[in-house]
Formats: structure tokens, C-alpha cells, sequence
């Protein structure tokens, strides 16, 4: 799919061949741009951690600003450098040039106060510059996240249908708006995201700047040119500040209607039945649900009685997950569940069996004993513990907010790709579905080898069974 999808205007105010190097036309500069960089000295930048340029390891000369080679050490040369300034919304673009298996970057967000580092690259999210063909480090990290243009080490860039000059000039464009984050490459997007939310966290708490607290999400910070010890050129240096974003509109505002009203187990009120809920379960009987893995409920297992399905304690000799009948795109679904001392279970949803060779594979609610199973030690930074969305986004739980065993509620609201997890009427963690970011973390989880997973439209509603016993009832859904 061709995706050369720039406006004319930008097309000329930006692209570095139509004009002088390191100049401004009258029109970038009536646009609001300036230059990082004159094209002559080092005024505007020095060394990352130090107030003056760097003595050795770069070289200006015919309006090219290069990094000197020394044998892909990274910065034991002169060091990266970095703007005299911090930024907050700006348009970035930077012409490069590569040489055969060079490594480079240019960073955003870079601070050498807050972060330091010896011997080794400052700090802050990178646009990455690499000759994937031949420099080792495009086929490590995760999917191919330590790319070319792609933000390093996590996520990686979409250069589809984009066109590259392996031996020439390309342009790189950073964009950042508030929280909302672009690269570019030649006049095409190849990647978004969001920055200060949930996602963005958890999939930093995957990658190697997990230990850098706050990574990314700092209001300004540094710009940063990478000396890795690779010979790389950079001209047209430009800059262009933007204004803050408006505050944007909420996915959701507050709540995609009205909850459920209290009343028996298992029961609707009128108005809930006016407003469009229905009983997901009877309470009675295995109507409505079926076996992951065939047509029937299971024979052993599971018990429906007293109001309450129960996954029973019974190690491998259980019945197996259990499944709606039918499928669900936009829902709210609203669950009671009820924990024993050290148990495990989960709310699944967009499961499809047949998909993957476990046909239980779908994204989760975890329903977990955090103190006593040892689930809620595993994972990455939390990502296990109840209301989770399992091995992927921590849930943001308030102290004492959960009955240790007795009933709680767990609320899943999915409006297209937008979806939320709460836990008795707070709201624990929100994500977007079919998004790279979304899709770098899965590549961080175990669902890794699972295409597509988590972007199906639409699946069943699963409960699992564990081999501990937990209890579910006032199993409830409105169709959004």
C-alpha cells in the first residue's frame, strides 16, 4: 500500500533536495521554522555531558556535520551531543546519511541531569539510525524494533512502500504534540504512539530502559545526536515548536451508560433490562455457555449451584475453560467473582478456538489471589496480579479497594479498540487495541508467537478454569 500521504505545502517546506543545505527558505521561516544547526560551528550544541562540544569524534566541514569512525564503539569518540536547548512540542527534521553497517540515532526527550550514564549513550526515546542490512543489532531486541526509524527498542518501525537511498540522504521527521509521538521517514509516517499511559509504561517496563524511571514521559527535554562510533553525516538540522495540544476528548466519558442495579443474584431489574443489559447466565443452568474445546458444557469441573458458577479445585482432572456461545464485539461486561485462598482463574475475551493451537488464547482480566499464588510475582512489573490485563498492562489498583474472598466485581467495557478494566467501580487500566504500541507489547508477552492477538472484532467471553476454586455469578452484558 503506497503511503506517500504528505500535503503539498509540507512537501515544500520540508524536503531538504529543493533547497540550500542548512538554509531556511523564506517560507519554512514564515512557517516558524529555524535551524538546529547552521551548517558552520558548534553553537547550539555540545557534549552530552559536558558544557562544551566535544573535542574529538565529529567533524564539520562542507556544511556536513559527520561522526567520526572508531570502530563502532559506542560513545568512546567525542560522545553524543545535544542541543543547548530542551523541547516540549516541536517538528523535527534531520537530514543522514549513512556509510556501510553504520549505527547512529537521534533522541528526544534526553536528560543528562536526571539520567546519568558512563561510558555508554544518554538517555531518551530514539529515532533510530541503522544500516539494517548489515549492522548486527537490527535483528536484536524484539520484532524488529531496533530498526531504522523505529522508536529503539520499542516499537518497531512500518517502512513499507517507503522509499530509501541506502547511499544517499534521507530525512527524518519527529513530531511530538503533548503525549502523541510520530516518526517519519522520506515523507511517510512509519510509526505513532502515545506517550504517559498505561501501555507505553508497561512496554517500557519490557524493554532495556526499564530501570530509567519516568523514561518518555518527561514534559521536554534534550535532542540528541548519537555518536556510536560508525561514520554518519547530518545536515538541515531544522526545528519547528509547536503549540500544546488541546485536552482530548475521553474515549469514553465516564461510563458507556448506566451500571446494573443491585437487586438477587442473578436477576435483572426492569430498568436494566430497559437499558439494554441481559443475563449472560441463568443462574440456574449451562444454557448459553459450552467447553472451549467442544459443543457441550463439561461434564466435570464445574458446578452450577446455589447461584454460582464454580470452577472447582481439581489440578488437571478438570473440565476446562468454559466459553459463551456466542460471539461479542462492543460490550460491557459485568462479572461478580469470588476468590478461595490462593486461587487463579480469569475473564478472557476475544477468544476464537481454532485460531491458535490453544484455542483459550485471549486477552484477560486477571482473577488472582495476589498475596498468596505465586502468578503475582511473575510477569513483568505487576502485570499478573488481579484485574490485569494478563502478562501485558498492570492494572492501578488503590489500596483496599478489593474483598480479599469475598464477592468483588469486574467490569470489561470494549467500545471498537478502546477498552477499559474495572474493579468495583474503579477504573484499573484502559489500552487501544490495533495500534503498534499495543502490538509492540504483545511482542514483549508470551502471546508473542499469536498473530493478531487482541485485534480480532469480535469473540467469546471465557472463564477459566485453573484447578482452584473460584465463584462467579450476576454474569451480565450490554451490547454497545
Amino acid at each position: 500500500m503506497k503511503r506517500l500521504l504528505i500535503i503539498v505545502s509540507m512537501l515544500c517546506t520540508l524536503v531538504a533536495c529543493s533547497q540550500q543545505p542548512n538554509k531556511l527558505t523564506r517560507e519554512q521561516k514564515a512557517d516558524g521554522w529555524k535551524l538546529l544547526w547552521d551548517g558552520k560551528t558548534t553553537n547550539g550544541w555540545r557534549s552530552a555531558y559536558g558544557e562544551a562540544f566535544p573535542e574529538k569524534g565529529w567533524t564539520i566541514a562542507k556544511g556536513v556535520l559527520e561522526v567520526n569512525a572508531n570502530g563502532g564503539q559506542e560513545s568512546l569518540g567525542g560522545g553524543d551531543i545535544i542541543t543547548t536547548e530542551q523541547y516540549e512540542n516541536f517538528w523535527l527534521s534531520v537530514d543522514f546519511k549513512l556509510t556501510p553497517g553504520a549505527n547512529s540515532g537521534i533522541k528526544y526527550f534526553v536528560r543528562p541531569d536526571l539520567y546519568q550514564v558512563k561510558d555508554a549513550s544518554a538517555i531518551g526515546c530514539e529515532f533510530q539510525i541503522l544500516d539494517d542490512e548489515l549492522h548486527p543489532d537490527a535483528k536484536l531486541g524484539v520484532a524488529g524494533n531496533r530498526t531504522l526509524g523505529s522508536l529503539y527498542d520499542l516499537i518497531t518501525a512500518d517502512k513499507a512502500d517507503v522509499p530509501f537511498d541506502k547511499e544517499g540522504w534521507n530525512t527524518a521527521w519527529v513530531k511530538v504534540q503533548g503525549n502523541h509521538v510520530e516518526h517519519w521517514l522520506n515523507g511517510c509516517k512509519i510509526l505513532e504512539y502515545e506517550r504517559n499511559c498505561q501501555v507505553f509504561n508497561a512496554l517500557v517496563a519490557c524493554s532495556k530502559y526499564k530501570n530509567w524511571e519516568n523514561f518518555g514521559n518527561h514534559a521536554k527535554g534534550h535532542i540528541l545526536l548519537q555518536e556510536h562510533g560508525d561514520h554518519v553525516s547530518y545536515r538541515n538540522i531544522m526545528i519547528k515548536e509547536l503549540p500544546a495540544p488541546e485536552e482530548p476528548a475521553k474515549k469514553l466519558s465516564e461510563l458507556p451508560g448506566k451500571a446494573p442495579g443491585e437487586t438477587l443474584p442473578n436477576r435483572l431489574l426492569y430498568a436494566d433490562s430497559e437499558n439494554g443489559w441481559e443475563l449472560l447466565w441463568d443462574g440456574k443452568t449451562s444454557k448459553g455457555w459450552r467447553s472451549v474445546r467442544a459443543e457441550a458444557f463439561p461434564e466435570k469441573g464445574w458446578g452450577l449451584t446455589n447461584g454460582m458458577i464454580t470452577a472447582h479445585p481439581n489440578g488437571a482432572q478438570g473440565g476446562g475453560d468454559i466459553i459463551t456461545v456466542e460471539k461479542f464485539r462492543n460490550f460491557w461486561l459485568s462479572v461478580d467473582f469470588k476468590l478461595s485462598p490462593g486461587a487463579n482463574s480469569g475473564i478472557k475475551y476475544f477468544i476464537n478456538p481454532g485460531t491458535y493451537r490453544d484455542p483459550s488464547i485471549g486477552c484477560e482480566f486477571q482473577v488472582l489471589d495476589d498475596d498468596l499464588h505465586p502468578d503475582a510475582k511473575l510477569g513483568v512489573a505487576g502485570n499478573r496480579t488481579v484485574a490485569s490485563l494478563y502478562d501485558l498492562i498492570r492494572a492501578d489498583k488503590p489500596e483496599g479497594l478489593m474483598d480479599k474472598y469475598g464477592w468483588n466485581t469486574a467490569w470489561i467495557i470494549v467500545q471498537d479498540n478502546h477498552v477499559e478494566h474495572w474493579l468495583n467501580g474503579a477504573k484499573v487500566l484502559e489500552y487501544e487495541r490495533n495500534t503498534q504500541m499495543f502490538n509492540a507489547l504483545v511482542q514483549y508477552s508470551k502471546f508473542a508467537p499469536n498473530e493478531g492477538f487482541g485485534n480480532f472484532e469480535e469473540g467469546h467471553i471465557l472463564f477459566q478454569d485453573h484447578g482452584d476454586k473460584v465463584s462467579y455469578r450476576n454474569i451480565k452484558i450490554k451490547k454497545l
